[in-house]
């Protein structure tokens, strides 16, 4: 398992739907999904011993022939630069505790991470591209993910391709919860309703 936060925690929740045009993956980026199966997985820890450490490699392979589809990433030259998950309905976040409950037609696209000496290469833009491909090639209609607000490398690639806040989580680890709060308050959104009505 994934080790759990002991602090409070702020994440936001972006979605992208996926009927509008999606981002367009860079043909120079000789990139590709590899899937992750523990001939892969293992071959990766081999390669890259400090970017997939033996717990994480562990947390992986129990992934394997589960629900959650998780990839590999490896360039031309054979080198492998990171992995990424792509969930369909609700998605867990095993690191606060948390799964967020989600439409059937959704998928939840979470535990991404680059190789630390390969970052700067598009990497994580192409895992994203690419998921939402495969996304609404299997007949989902919109992209989910959440993000840790101190994260803001990953949030500026998700927003580069179109994804919008939705809600903030916050854990809170004394009480075992996390809560979701919605970005603009219900009575504001009631408010802003009404003022529409009476116009």
């Amino acid at each position: 398992m994934a080790a759990r936060v002991s602090r409070v925690e702020r994440l936001t929740t972006f979605v992208r739907d996926l009927d509008s045009p999606l981002p367009q993956v860079d043909p120079a980026r000789t990139y590709e999904l590899v899937p992750a199966d523990p001939a892969s997985l293992h071959a990766f820890r081999a390669s890259e011993p400090k970017a997939m450490t033996e717990r994480k490699l562990g947390v992986l392979l129990g992934r394997v022939g589960t629900d959650e589809q998780g990839w590999l990433v490896r360039d031309a030259d054979g080198d492998w630069l990171g992995w990424c998950h792509l969930l369909r309905g609700s998605g867990p976040n095993s690191r606060i505790g948390h799964t967020l409950r989600l439409r059937p037609d959704d998928v939840f696209l979470y535990d991404d991470a680059t190789v630390p000496r390969q970052r700067r290469r598009g990497v994580h833009g192409f895992t994203i591209a690419r998921r939402l491909e495969l996304a609404r090639a299997s007949g989902a209609a919109r992209a989910v993910t959440t993000i840790a607000n101190t994260n803001a490398a990953s949030i500026a690639s998700y927003r580069a391709l179109g994804f919008v806040p939705r809600s903030q989580l916050v854990h809170l680890p004394r009480l075992g919860r996390t809560i979701e709060l919605p970005l603009t308050p219900t009575w504001v959104r009631r408010l802003a309703r009404g003022r529409r009505h009476s116009s």
